[in-house]
């Protein structure tokens, strides 16, 4: 198989150009959509990273009942704290 012939720098530069432009484009029409979306007052964009409303809800709960508990340890060492040790 011949060795590939090199390709010259305007050629390069048109395809970084090319790219460039149509990555552009594509983040373009991504944020011109996000804008429409938030001002047409819908509170529903979700993150596709996040979690759904249904685990969102579950860790709320968790995160909650886990402060409350924290409280409650807190306020007992406030009742019987702990010895203290000799220095």
């Amino acid at each position: 198989m011949p060795p590939r012939p090199r390709m010259s720098l305007g050629d390069l530069a048109q395809r970084a150009t090319v790219t460039g432009l149509v990555g552009m484009g594509i983040w373009g029409l991504w944020l011109t959509g996000a804008v429409w979306k938030s001002r047409r007052g819908d509170d529903a964009i979700h993150g596709t990273l996040g979690p759904s409303p249904e685990v969102a809800a579950r860790e709320a709960q968790m995160r909650d009942a886990l402060e409350e508990r924290l409280q409650r340890q807190q306020d007992a060492q406030k009742i019987n704290p702990p010895p203290l040790r000799p220095s």
